[in-house]
């Protein structure tokens, strides 16, 4: 599919009743189903949604990465809609930036939430901690650890690597319950 198109149709999903699906470009077997909320110069917002219809949070990504974007053609987009979340735009924050990473990893979340972010070199990990810097280059987390324990320093990561950053799904909300407060300094 072609940028240009790819574009189209994301535009068009924005603010619809209406789920995609989206198929990524460098992990071909990745897709996210959801309502596209915006689209911005180089990063997409969606209101994620798991197989059953339940909403899983936020999640941006690079439009770049973008293979194909298609209707999602079972159940979950009309299960959603009879959700208590309904409508998804009610998850986002206002003045999410889509048009830089930086702006994406500052804005995505609020002061205190955890984000989880993935990088074009490692397919399938997913970084999960508090925002502590972003600076031109990198950005640096509190990271959390898979045993809900903190790391003791924050782990820094290139901008340019950064593919997705999400918020608010069921993994990162039970992490959270369990880790509790951020790190003591």
């Amino acid at each position: 599919m072609k940028a240009h198109e790819i574009r189209r149709r994301l535009d068009e999903a924005v603010g619809t009743d209406h789920a995609v699906r989206v198929v990524r470009r460098t992990e071909r077997g990745s897709r996210y189903c959801g309502f596209v909320l915006a689209v911005g110069a180089k990063w997409v917002l969606m209101a994620q949604l798991t197989d059953g219809g339940v909403f899983d949070g936020l999640i941006a990504f690079r439009l770049r990465e973008v293979h194909r974007v298609e209707p999602d053609t079972t159940f979950a987009g009309r299960a959603a809609r009879l959700r208590p979340e309904w409508p998804p735009s009610s998850l986002a924050r206002d003045g999410i930036d889509l048009d830089t990473t930086a702006g994406v990893l500052r804005t995505i979340a609020d002061e205190g939430e955890l984000i989880g972010i993935q990088t074009n070199e490692r397919s399938g990990a997913l970084w999960i901690g508090l925002l502590d810097e972003v600076t031109r280059r990198w950005v640096y987390l509190h990271e959390v650890r898979a045993d809900a324990t903190w790391n003791d320093e924050p782990l820094g990561y290139r901008l340019g690597r950064i593919d997705t950053v999400e918020t608010g799904g069921q993994y990162i909300r039970g992490l959270a319950s369990v880790v509790g407060a951020g790190p003591t300094a």
